[in-house]
């Protein structure tokens, strides 16, 4: 019996990426208006959050196809390096989050040393006290280490 096949023009499927990318950033705009009602918030946080993944498994398939169809006597290296080129935007978009968050400290124990002492020991007590009050909510207020495990995130 002969199979049917079906052609998914990569073209359609990239633009299809690009769109549910866009949607993901729009409805991260339309959810900072939003923030007084959390739950409808954090729904528009997931709804972004799918649509920014249904973008990403949509494009790379797609950027994979294009790479081999314009290097067709190095498929495997040209898609090794699209792919490589992904991860590496991946992890440089984060790095460029975390130099962010450490410009100051940075700048301070450069600057003014005294300064950068304070800032560090503010941090290191203000995360350790976040953390142990969370601990706290979610151990002992929230009943987990009760008869009745529960705990409901907010």
């Amino acid at each position: 019996a002969a199979r049917a096949r079906v052609a998914v023009d990569p073209r359609r499927v990239y633009l299809a990426g690009l769109a549910a990318g866009l949607i993901s950033m729009a409805v991260l705009i339309v959810s900072q208006f939003l923030t007084d009602d959390k739950s409808l918030a954090y729904a528009l946080l997931l709804v972004a959050t799918a649509f920014l993944g249904a973008g990403f498994g949509l494009c790379v398939p797609a950027l994979n196809t294009f790479a081999a169809a314009f290097h067709r006597d190095a498929v495997d290296r040209s898609i090794l390096a699209l792919n490589a080129l992904l991860g590496l935007g991946t992890v440089l978009g984060m790095m460029l989050i975390t130099t962010m968050v450490a410009l100051p400290f940075a700048y301070t124990q450069l600057h003014a040393s005294s300064i950068n002492t304070g800032l560090r020991i503010a941090t290191g007590a203000i995360s350790l006290g976040f953390g142990l009050l969370l601990a706290y909510q979610i151990a002992v207020g929230g009943g987990l280490f009760g008869e009745q495990p529960t705990w409901t995130p907010h």
